[in-house]
C-alpha cells in the first residue's frame, strides 16, 4: 500500500511539471501539437521497450482494438485541449481546473451507471465548485479567458470519460500494454 502511495505521488509530481516544459517549448516556437507529438512518441518508444523486455506479446482482439482507438482519441482530445489552454490562461490555474475530473467521473458514473453519489461526494463537488468560483478573477481582477476555461473543461471532461470507459470496459491486458496502444492511437489522432 505504501508503494502505491509513493508511485501515485511521483506520478502527480511528474504530471504537474508538464506545463513547465510545455511553456518553455512554446517560447521557442513549438505548438501544443508538436510538444504532445514528441512527448507521446518518446513515451511509446519507452513502453515498446518495456513490453519487449518483459517478453509480452502485442496481440490484441478486435474488441480491444475498438476500445483502444477510443482511448487514444479521448487521450488526444484531453491532452490537446489541456496544452492549448496554456495559451489563454495561467498554466497553474489550468492544471488546478483539470483536476476537477474526479468529480466529473462521479457525476458520469451516477448519470450513466446509476452509481449512488454519497454525501461526501456532494460536499466535495460543492467545495470544488466554490474554489472554481473564487478563481473566476485572474490577475488584477481580470475575468478568466472563456476560451481557456472551455479548453481546460473539455480536457477535464474527456479525461473523465476516458477514466469511466477504462473502468467499465475492463480490458484483460496489462496497464503497460494498454497505455502503449492508447498512446499509439493518440499519436495517430495528433498526426491527423
Amino acid at each position: 500500500m505504501i508503494k502505491g502511495f509513493v508511485f501515485a505521488a511521483l506520478s502527480a509530481i511528474c504530471y504537474g511539471t508538464n506545463p513547465l516544459g510545455a511553456l518553455n517549448l512554446y517560447s521557442q516556437g513549438y505548438s501544443p501539437e508538436n510538444v504532445l507529438f514528441y512527448r507521446f512518441f518518446t513515451a511509446a518508444l519507452l513502453l515498446f521497450a518495456v513490453i519487449l523486455a518483459k517478453g509480452s506479446h502485442f496481440k490484441i482482439t478486435l474488441k480491444e482494438f475498438g476500445a483502444l482507438v477510443a482511448f487514444g482519441f479521448l487521450f488526444a482530445v484531453s491532452s490537446l485541449t489541456y496544452y492549448a489552454s496554456f495559451k489563454y490562461m495561467d498554466a497553474g490555474l489550468a492544471s488546478t481546473l483539470l483536476f476537477l475530473y474526479p468529480l466529473e467521473v462521479s457525476v458520469l458514473m451516477a448519470i450513466f451507471f446509476k452509481e449512488k453519489i454519497k454525501a461526501w461526494t456532494v460536499v466535495s463537488i460543492a467545495v470544488s465548485m466554490s474554489g472554481v468560483a473564487l478563481l473566476y478573477r485572474g490577475d488584477d481582477g481580470v475575468p478568466l479567458s472563456t476560451a481557456g476555461l472551455v479548453l481546460v473543461f473539455a480536457s477535464s471532461l474527456s479525461y473523465a470519460i476516458y477514466m469511466v470507459m477504462a473502468n467499465r470496459i475492463n480490458l484483460q491486458m496489462g496497464s503497460v500494454k494498454m497505455t502503449f496502444y492508447a498512446i499509439c492511437f493518440c499519436l495517430v489522432f495528433l498526426l491527423l
